[in-house]
């Protein structure tokens, strides 16, 4: 079981992070645009399962955004699940299945666009106002009224996870391997590009360095917090995510320093992990 808790290895991902890095090092290109920074993939939806809703919403432009709606009985909550770049709601429905189960939540993952079952393109604009539009539509719907709502984002998922607790009301905000900003992130792959780190010099797009950064949303949250992350993740660098936690208003904040596990091998079952998972949301020790 707990190997299905896992995240697969992201081989495919990292084959074209340095593919994109050996090709920027040979034609001395060395700024990192936005689309550069995802991985999407689609999928065909499987048919549908008890105590899974399908769920399809079509925006205002025209795109599609579909993902699953994992409904746990009596459940008094709800959380928002955000994914990793290279991943899509199927390959997160074994966490929403554990999180449903372990901490009395419904669970909802909306595939990005471009990912799984969503059509149209990738972008921080999609990201942050399709979050909204998830959020909105969840929390007026018949099965999600009156809950106690939660946002659970990893990695590229702290984007639209830290967007809803920057323009909507929370119960509380989980966040599994944040970054503070986009240039530091960027500079991180630089550090794994070996030798080729000391003669290229990466930098993000002035679109992405002009946007508003995550330490600085996070400093203007003040609701109860949970951030952890691995000790050897050298995707997202430990000491980015702790970076955040310091930066968060929240008085009320968790920080998990998982030691052994880096950006794709911590699962939410290790002790620690689910021990604060379940602190946080109220639910009884094991």
């Amino acid at each position: 079981m707990k190997a299905l808790l896992q995240d697969a290895p992201k081989t495919r991902m990292a084959i074209r992070i340095l593919v994109l890095l050996v090709i920027y090092s040979l034609f001395g290109c060395r700024t990192i645009k936005e689309r550069d920074l995802f991985f999407p993939r689609t999928m065909t939806r499987p048919p549908p399962a008890d105590g899974r809703l399908d769920i399809e919403l079509e925006l205002p432009d025209g795109d599609t955004i579909g993902g699953w709606w994992v409904q746990h009985p009596g459940a008094e909550r709800l959380l928002f699940y955000f994914y990793g770049n290279g991943e899509t709601a199927v390959d997160s429905l074994f966490r929403m299945n554990w999180l449903a189960q372990t901490l009395d939540t419904d669970v909802i993952c909306i595939d990005y666009r471009g990912y799984g079952f969503s059509s149209g393109r990738p972008s921080v604009d999609a990201l942050l106002s399709d979050a909204l539009a998830v959020y909105d539509y969840c929390t007026t719907h018949e099965r999600g009224r009156g809950k106690d709502i939660f946002v659970y984002g990893r990695s590229i998922g702290t984007i639209p996870a830290l967007q809803l607790a920057d323009e909507r009301e929370l119960h509380g905000l989980v966040l599994e391997a944040p970054f503070t900003t986009a240039g530091d992130v960027i500079r991180a792959w630089r550090n794994n590009m070996g030798p080729l780190r000391f003669i290229i010099y990466l930098r993000p797009e002035a679109s992405l360095a002009q946007r508003r950064q995550p330490i600085d949303i996070i400093a203007d949250y003040t609701g109860p917090l949970l951030v952890f992350h691995g000790a050897l993740d050298n995707v997202i660098p430990q000491p980015l995510g702790r970076a955040i936690y310091e930066a968060a208003g929240s008085d009320e904040k968790v920080w998990v320093d998982v030691q052994g596990y880096d950006h794709n091998n911590l699962s939410l079952n290790i002790p620690e992990v689910e021990a604060a998972l379940r602190t946080f949301f109220g639910r009884p020790a094991l």
